[in-house]
């Protein structure tokens, strides 16, 4: 076994695809074969199915992906201790980052660029599906995923992390809420129940024909009805301008930050509804860069930033006489 043979095998993994891969190392396609397939032959084990679209990893295959990418990194960070100054300009730093949408993890994700501004990098921070994100993270495609787990799917997701010998690491609770403008008849409020929200509009993020509701974006409560009035789109952005001109709501995690611009979006929790955990899953601690540790640092900072600005501006709120009184 070689090193080349295992940069070969994490090029595949990325492409989908042995000719794409040979592509990209500027070799033949046979050469790449043939050197996995003596791989194969030596660990016999085998790695991928092929079929007309490319590649399908076995689950000895991913799991040996993890290893192998561990391996590589503790060759980089070898060479970067023997190799002085010219090896860390050479050296391009990797983090791909899978999230449902968090507001703290895109102000994490900016901090790391700043603070890793590197000669030559390529950092990559997707906004995904927790379905996804999960299979992203799983297949290699990103270092680390984010999602936030409710009583509703905490079961099933953990099952399914289980199956695919992934990592599963909480970062903080938090109260389910809903999300609506600073202007919404309910935004008085400190707390809201399903009855409350009955008359309102609801706003959700589009999601694939016959996704579980396990998967989906928004928090799920048994007693929520969502009526006949509700709007899907794809992108946060159009959902943040639907709440601000509308009355309608969307559901989630709840956090605010004060270093990502929301507009006039508040959140308001949930009455008597269980925490959601924030999680941060991995296909293996092995195999995870040192890069992915740093945000994972910076990430816990956001978190707990995030946890305290939502809280104040709930408090101010509060505190805040009714307009009525002004």
């Amino acid at each position: 076994m070689t090193f080349q043979q295992l940069t070969y095998l994490i090029e595949i993994s990325k492409w989908g695809s042995i000719n794409k891969a040979a592509k990209s190392l500027y070799i033949s396609q046979s050469g790449i074969s043939t050197s996995i397939s003596e791989l194969e032959k030596e660990l016999g084990i085998v790695f991928f199915e092929r079929n007309n679209r490319g590649v399908i990893f076995t689950p000895e295959g991913r799991e040996f992906l993890g290893y192998a990418k561990s391996l590589l990194d503790q060759k980089k960070w070898i060479e970067s201790l023997y190799q002085g100054d010219e090896a860390d300009t050479d050296e391009t730093v990797s983090l791909v980052v899978a999230s449902q949408r968090f507001p703290f993890a895109e102000s994490a994700f900016l901090e790391y660029l700043e603070q890793h501004n590197t000669s030559r990098y390529r950092y990559v921070f997707k906004e995904e599906t927790m379905d996804a994100l999960i299979n992203d993270v799983h297949d290699h495609h990103a270092d680390i995923g984010l999602l936030f787990l409710s009583r509703a799917s905490c079961q099933i997701v953990r099952h399914m992390l289980l199956s695919k010998k992934m990592e599963l690491h909480k970062l903080g609770s938090t109260r389910p809420a809903v999300y609506l403008r600073a202007g919404h008849p309910l935004a008085g409020k400190s707390e809201v129940d399903v009855e409350d929200l009955a008359p309102f509009p609801y706003v959700a993020f589009d999601h694939r024909q016959g996704v579980a509701s396990d998967f989906l974006e928004e928090y799920q409560t048994p007693g929520m009805k969502r009526g006949c009035r509700h709007v899907i789109v794809s992108e946060r952005s159009m959902c943040y301008q639907v709440m601000l001109r509308t009355d309608c709501y969307t559901t989630g995690s709840g956090l605010l930050s004060d270093e990502i611009d929301l507009g006039d979006i508040i959140s308001i929790p949930m009455k008597g509804e269980p925490l959601l955990d924030i999680c941060w899953i991995s296909s293996s601690l092995n195999g995870l860069p040192r890069s992915a540790w740093d945000f994972l640092g910076i990430l816990k900072q956001k978190l707990s930033r995030s946890m305290e600005f939502t809280q104040k501006v709930r408090d101010r709120l509060a505190s805040a006489p009714p307009e009525d009184d002004i």
